[in-house]
């Protein structure tokens, strides 16, 4: 998996329901927009982070193969 594609659509639906998860956190109340109102740059950086986090998963065997 560590050659997985930022446009894998695991990859997106990772990173929208992390931000979905932040957005609702009372650890960032007010501080965390939903993923629609990201910024491309910001968007980008959480799909790369997301990208990261699926290796990781992968690399640990937490992924079912």
């Amino acid at each position: 998996m560590d050659d997985i594609e930022l446009d894998d659509p695991r990859v997106l639906t990772l990173a929208k329901a992390h931000q979905q998860v932040i957005h609702e956190s009372v650890w960032h109340v007010g501080d965390a927009p939903p993923w629609e109102d990201l910024t491309e740059a910001q968007k980008k950086a959480a799909l790369i982070e997301a990208r990261d986090w699926l290796r990781a998963a992968d690399r640990t065997g937490l992924l079912a193969a």
